[in-house]
């Protein structure tokens, strides 16, 4: 069992200053943020190959384009999918399970929003916004507009106020997140950074999100949903 040797430090990937942790095998872990980063000889093993792969609905010209790679092993079994952000950190998800952690550059900077580096500022009248890069890509498979993604419902506000000049950019923003509690406790916080006339909210109807459309073979449905989506309506009014 690894021991920690530092404790208390600054996450790099959130705004806790003290929740960071290094463990004597390398790797760290934000008890704020519940992120894991590899120590760096994990991250650097040369046992593995990358490629573009077909997954979950998404094609390999999705992931091609936004450059998410799937690591496979040596006996040739996906074992991950890397999303590059565009400070060169990766967030990985692992592919058997729902388990994620980051491969850090070194960089100080944060990530904010995954995709930014694929859609100029302002070159199209509108953004959509989704919680996590696997259903950015998922909807802009259907949509081909920008997309870009927060990292989860709980960094979307930190992530958008990093990022808020450039979302401001486009004249309309959708924000295409979580069909739950926490989804919709994201559009209130993203939603009260920007003009309220400029957000329009995306609203999934049997399904939690993008990516669970494409799965089911419902790119068409999912497309119509966006065409459908709303101007965002404060409670309070």
């Amino acid at each position: 069992m690894s021991r920690v040797v530092q404790d208390k430090l600054p996450c790099p990937l959130c705004p806790s200053s003290d929740a960071y942790h290094i463990y004597d095998d390398g790797h760290g872990y934000c008890f704020s943020c519940n992120s894991y980063v590899p120590s760096k000889d994990k991250q650097n093993s040369s046992e593995y190959t990358y490629e573009y792969l077909p997954w979950r609905g998404i094609t390999a010209d999705t992931f091609r384009f936004y450059g998410i790679q799937t690591k496979i092993d040596s006996e040739g079994k996906p074992v991950s999918i890397g999303m590059k952000y565009a400070n060169g950190d990766v967030h990985v998800r692992l592919v058997d399970k729902k388990e994620f952690y980051w491969v850090k550059t070194g960089a100080v900077s944060k990530p904010g929003l995954f995709g930014k580096d694929k859609f100029a500022a302002g070159s199209h009248k509108y953004v959509t916004i989704t919680e996590g890069a696997l259903d950015a890509a998922s909807l802009f498979q259907v949509i081909k507009s920008p997309v870009v993604a927060v990292t989860s419902s709980s960094s979307a506000v930190g992530d958008c106020i990093l990022d808020h000049s450039y979302l401001s950019s486009f004249e309309r923003i959708y924000l295409s997140f979580d069909s739950d509690e926490a989804g919709r406790e994201a559009v209130r916080g993203v939603a009260k950074l920007f003009d309220y006339d400029k957000i329009f909210v995306v609203k999934f109807s049997n399904r939690k999100d993008a990516n669970e459309y494409l799965q089911h073979g419902e790119g068409d449905e999912l497309r119509n949903i966006w065409w459908n989506s709303k101007r965002y309506l404060p409670e309070t009014i």
